[in-house]
C-alpha cells in the first residue's frame, strides 16, 4: 500500500502498490467469493489512529470480475480463478506515519 499526498489514505491501488493474489480452484459452480477487510493493521507505527478499511477484488480465469466491493458475493465458475485484492486505508484523523505496515485480507470461498 501507498500513501496519497494527504497522508490520510494507504491504498494498493496508488501507483507504486500491488495487490494481493491468490489462486482460487472450483470443481463446480456453487462456490461464492468475497473478500474480508481487516479491521485493524497486523503491524503499524506507534501513533497510528484508528483507520476504516475496504477491499475490492478482480478475478481472471474461469471466472472474470471487475471492481467488486470486497463485501459483494461473486459466484465462480468451475476450474482456477486467478484473484487478485486491493486494500484501502483511510484515517479519520491526522495522518499516517512513515513506517512499516502490515494488514491482511480474508478470501472466503462458500
Amino acid at each position: 500500500m501507498v500513501a496519497d499526498v494527504s497522508g490520510k489514505r494507504l491504498d494498493s491501488k496508488l501507483s507504486g502498490g500491488s495487490p494481493g493474489r491468490a489462486t482460487v480452484s472450483t470443481n463446480a459452480g456453487e462456490f461464492y467469493l468475497l473478500v474480508k477487510a481487516p479491521k485493524a493493521f497486523d503491524k503499524a507505527p506507534s501513533g497510528v489512529g484508528r483507520a476504516e478499511f475496504a477491499t475490492e477484488y478482480n478475478a481472471s480465469g474461469s471466472t472474470n470480475l471487475r471492481g467488486i466491493p470486497g463485501t459483494a458475493k461473486s459466484r465462480l465458475k468451475p476450474g482456477e480463478s486467478n484473484v487478485t485484492v486491493d486494500l484501502k486505508a483511510v484515517l479519520q484523523d491526522g495522518a499516517f506515519p512513515h513506517g512499516a505496515y502490515r494488514a491482511e485480507t480474508i478470501i472466503v470461498c462458500e
